[in-house]
């Protein structure tokens, strides 16, 4: 008996190493990680080459040397991202679970930290921010199982909105020109620039809102392209002009999606881009470089505007959202971030279900021009100089809106010049009245008086005594 033991204890470690060798053979180990670790020379020879492709200059031997350190810290952040993400991809029962399905590696952004990241290159800016009433679509509407409105050519190429906080203003344009593109059928790059110096809702370079975007353009009936009014990436004066008459899209108003819903998101993505806020902060986001973003993020805390373009599912069965960024097509996907659909907290990723926004187009919104009295044909020729009643203190301290008084018609004593007439949305008609006051009062400068009133004179006289000159 004592002599079988022996015997079997060389079987089962005969069986013991066979099982060995097969879980090997159906688990190979995954190749080591690339090593991180890396000489100051050789680092220093990758930052001057980074430096050279990203065109980067700094002010003095001192910046620099800061910058390379803070580039350090990122090339070995991402290096360990990519070995943590290998040494998680193992195969079979007894792998680990992958903990991400998204990649990362450097770009232009390579030389900020986080914090200087989130405060140059993001953008929304909470100050004032109140969600309007949302507009629910019908549940029963047709939604397709994917989406993409680039393949429908609805979406312009990924543009970069550069050190200023404009990531606002992008997200619109490209709302708007979705809007364009699938009404028309004619895809026009838009300016960004108008929305920047024009929306006294926003803060310009300074942070803003997509929604007061807008609204700012529906307001005026549509906005200019970019060619016509170039995105510079800093704040400037309005250019009215542009702003109230040299349009390229029409817009009508905007609607606000459901919160917190992203089967409602998904039936108005269904119908046209939308815009989105999320939160952009996380060190994985800034370098992300591919595959579906799960996180980290922050839904509760969104800074950052990106406009959905579409969604859809991969062949592993992982539904995203397709968004648009604003920091050129050297980061994420072409430009463009995949961002986890269908999520279980009510937010969704990154909070990119909190408030969307798209914009609307009907044929109400119109301008006149050759129809009605002679007094307004001869708005529609040129301009034509009017005085007007400016004495009220809610005229001294007008900032926007339709004025409709309080003022005297009968006692005039102050001159304007009406540049055009229209009608808004909502169906009020006024005139569009340049004053003399500096662009600090006002809309920009400009005044909009209630227009076709039921006394003769008109809003605070302005009918009593135009002219205008010939040649």
């Amino acid at each position: 008996m004592s002599s079988s033991k022996p015997y079997l204890l060389g079987l089962v470690l005969s069986i013991t190493c066979l099982l060995q060798v097969l879980l090997a053979a159906a688990n190979p180990q995954p190749p080591p990680p690339p090593s991180c670790d890396k000489s100051d020379k050789e680092l220093r020879f990758m930052f001057s080459q980074w430096m050279s492709k990203y065109a980067k200059h700094y002010s003095c031997p001192e910046e620099q040397e800061k910058r390379y350190q803070v580039w350090k810290g990122n090339t070995n952040f991402i290096g360990a991202f990519r070995s943590q993400t290998q040494l998680s991809s193992g195969v079979g029962a007894f792998a680990p679970q992958t903990i991400t399905d998204s990649v990362v590696g450097m770009n232009r952004f390579g030389d900020l930290t986080s914090s200087e990241f989130v405060q140059q290159f993001t953008g929304f800016n909470a100050t004032g921010f109140h969600s309007p009433p949302p507009t629910p679509i019908s549940p029963h509407s047709w939604q397709p199982c994917c989406v993409d409105w680039r393949s429908s050519g609805a979406v312009t190429g990924v543009k970069f909105q550069g050190n200023c906080a404009s990531c606002w203003a992008f997200a619109a344009a490209a709302a708007i020109e979705g809007l364009h593109k699938i009404k028309t059928g004619e895809l026009v790059s838009l300016s960004e620039q108008v929305m920047v110096d024009c929306d006294t809702g926003s803060f310009g370079c300074n942070g803003g809102h997509s929604d007061t975007a807008l609204n700012l353009v529906a307001s005026r009936g549509g906005i200019t392209s970019e060619e016509k009014y170039p995105y510079t990436g800093v704040q400037g004066s309005c250019d009215v002009g542009k702003l109230l008459f040299d349009h390229s899209a029409s817009v009508s108003g905007f609607a606000a999606v459901p919160p917190n819903d992203e089967r409602q998101l998904a039936l108005a993505v269904a119908r046209q881009p939308v815009t989105v806020y999320i939160d952009a902060s996380a060190q994985e986001f800034q370098f992300y470089k591919g595959g579906v973003y799960r996180g980290p993020c922050n839904p509760g805390r969104v800074n950052h505007a990106v406009t959905i373009v579409g969604y859809c599912e991969n062949f592993g069965g992982d539904k995203y959202w397709i968004a648009k960024n604003s920091w050129s097509n050297d980061w994420g996907e072409q430009g463009y971030v995949y961002l986890a659909k269908d999520v279980w907290w009510p937010q969704g990723t990154c909070g990119l279900a909190t408030s969307p926004f798209y914009p609307t187009y009907t044929n109400r919104y119109r301008c006149w021009l050759g129809i009605g009295n002679s007094w307004t044909l001869a708005v529609a020729r040129q301009p034509v100089t009017v005085y007007i009643d400016a004495s009220a203190q809610e005229f001294q301290f007008y900032k926007g809106g339709v004025y409709r008084g309080p003022c005297n018609p009968g006692r005039v004593n102050h001159a304007v010049t009406i540049v055009g007439y229209c009608e808004n949305f909502g169906g009020d008609k006024y005139w569009i009245a340049k004053n003399s006051w500096s662009n600090d009062w006002g809309e920009q400068g400009y005044v909009y008086l209630a227009k076709d009133v039921w006394w003769p004179q008109g809003t605070c006289g302005l009918a009593t005594s135009p002219f205008y000159p010939t040649v």
